[in-house]
């Protein structure tokens, strides 16, 4: 199962595997998701809306990339770490950073497992899950907030409710669609844990929606998919 992820690997950079997958083959190109994310971390640093594609197209400083959609908090965090690296080498240092995300999911299942049957098929949905190649093609976040919710259950699962709250609220800034889960905490008693962390990613968000004029706007109306709306920032 290794040889295949790896197999994988190697078509990012010589793209033959890119054929399988209706977004390798039919959307603006790789990396165009995570140019959206380091775009809105260099317009952060200029000290303009991270939400305004034409002003970033102005810049040219990625090939292309979608509307950014996150909240700002991804823009001052990733964005702006990976603006140390020139667009192209900050996507593969991306690319990376997941590869180590998943080789840690690896020893964690591998750790957990009751038996090595169970270990060696935990490991193999790993390495082998089809999805994780376009993830890492279009250099999204859904890897990260998937290692987040996975540490999120085994904390819970051993009792370590500060790893617990840690990794739910790191997943609340980084993809607000963990929100699904709090129906899950009120059932299973982490209620006041999940809200603590909502709360603090408000704190930490909010005040970007007040001081930036039109960015909340913006940021709502990014998901409006209905009409004319700025998509892409073209090269």
């Amino acid at each position: 199962v290794m040889l295949v992820h790896v197999d994988g690997l190697v078509s990012l950079h010589f793209g033959y595997l890119n054929y399988l997958f209706n977004d390798a083959e039919n959307r603006l190109g790789q990396g165009s998701d995570f140019f959206a994310i380091y775009q809105a971390g260099h317009d952060f640093l200029r000290g303009i809306s991270v939400y305004i594609p034409h002003q970033a197209n102005s810049a040219g400083d990625v090939p292309y990339a979608y509307a950014f959609r996150y909240l700002p908090s991804v823009a001052f965090s990733f964005g702006a770490a990976f603006n140390v690296l020139p667009a192209w080498p900050a996507y593969w240092s991306w690319v990376g950073f997941n590869e180590s995300l998943l080789l840690l999911n690896v020893a964690l299942t591998w750790r957990v497992a009751p038996d090595r049957t169970t270990r060696v098929i935990g490991v193999a949905m790993w390495l082998v899950y089809t999805p994780l190649y376009l993830e890492l093609f279009m250099g999204q976040f859904n890897f990260l907030m998937a290692s987040l919710v996975f540490w999120l259950g085994l904390s819970l699962r051993s009792g370590l409710l500060t790893a617990a709250s840690g990794s739910w609220t790191a997943s609340l800034l980084a993809k607000t669609n963990s929100l699904i889960l709090l129906p899950v905490a009120w059932r299973t008693g982490w209620l006041r844990m999940a809200v603590a962390g909502v709360v603090f990613a408000g704190i930490v968000n909010l005040p970007y929606f007040m001081l930036v004029r039109g960015s909340w706007s913006t940021w709502i109306g990014n998901f409006n998919f209905i009409g004319d709306r700025p998509d892409v920032i073209p090269h």
